[in-house]
């Protein structure tokens, strides 16, 4: 951030949007569950977010364990209804991408079993522009998760 401030001569505003960022991060830090809540992301097509992603970077900063993380999944891949299932996640994270254009897509994310289990558990949905590219918005998406994992 700082060298893209730099190289557009705006040195203080790229140092006043890195205290704010700051300042957010610890403000979500100070606000984590007493217990990390396991997660998963589901997105279009059954594909979910292993370690090694923004996406598992702001789940952990806002104080859940991914699911598919802990499965040893590592970037993007899929995840089958049934693995879901066994996963037993205590909050479920859709993307909300392209969410009311038909496709097979999100076909996947109305399979009665999904529908099911997100009947059960807290859902959330964080947009996929919070977090498919590192933004200075992204840290709403880990605001968003903690906000859902509030009673």
């Amino acid at each position: 951030m700082r060298l893209v401030a730099e190289l557009v001569g705006q040195v203080a505003g790229g140092e006043q949007l890195l205290a704010t960022l700051r300042d957010q991060v610890r403000a979500i830090e100070a606000n984590r569950p007493k217990r990390n809540l396991a997660a998963v992301i589901v997105r279009p097509g059954g594909f979910t977010v292993g370690s090694e992603s923004l996406a598992n970077e702001l789940l952990t900063l806002a104080g859940f364990t991914n699911v598919a993380a802990e499965g040893g999944l590592d970037r993007w891949g899929s995840l089958s209804m049934e693995a879901l299932l066994r996963s037993s996640p205590e909050v479920i994270v859709l993307t909300g991408y392209r969410s009311t254009q038909p496709s097979l897509a999100n076909a996947a994310l109305e399979h009665p079993a999904l529908a099911r289990l997100g009947a059960k558990q807290r859902t959330v949905t964080v947009h996929t522009a919070l977090w498919a590219c590192g933004l200075p918005r992204s840290i709403e998406a880990a605001a968003l998760l903690q906000r859902a994992a509030s009673p």
